[in-house]
């Protein structure tokens, strides 16, 4: 498995015990992702580059509200709609709500960061990667 995976799931899983909430952007074919968590008040950032953090930030921010999260039947049509990729682009989360999931959709980052979604859910997390640049790997 590639070291900057396992280190990516590991951050995440770290990230979702203790805020209850991750999400990351990766690509399979690459040495980095962008790893982040809502809290209270903030967005909590890893960089990540060859299985280490290359970057951490802490901004203020409202998060997602109570993840009004849609059915996952409403969310994969909604990604859908970039079309499955499969150059190795991912994007994922885990959310606690009622069940404790993680889902992974394999899908053109560049695609679902530049359109407006159905999803007010979906529609919030694409700001927060627009604003924060989360797939802009001039960062890492």
């Amino acid at each position: 498995m590639n070291k900057n995976k396992k280190y990516t799931d590991k951050i995440m899983l770290s990230l979702f015990e203790r805020n209850g909430n991750a999400f990351y952007l990766a690509s399979t074919y690459a040495t980095f992702s962008t790893v982040w968590t809502y809290t209270q008040d903030s967005i909590e950032i890893y960089r990540l580059a060859k299985g280490k953090v290359a970057e951490h930030l802490v901004s203020k921010e409202n998060g997602v509200g109570e993840y009004d999260l849609p059915s996952m039947e409403e969310l994969d049509k909604d990604i859908k709609e970039c079309g499955y990729e499969l150059d190795g682009d991912v994007f994922g989360f885990m959310i606690k709500k009622n069940l404790i999931k993680r889902h992974d959709f394999p899908v053109s980052i560049e695609c679902l960061t530049s359109k407006s979604h159905q999803s007010r859910f979906l529609n919030e997390i694409v700001k927060s990667i627009n604003r924060y640049k989360l797939w802009d790997i001039r960062y890492l």
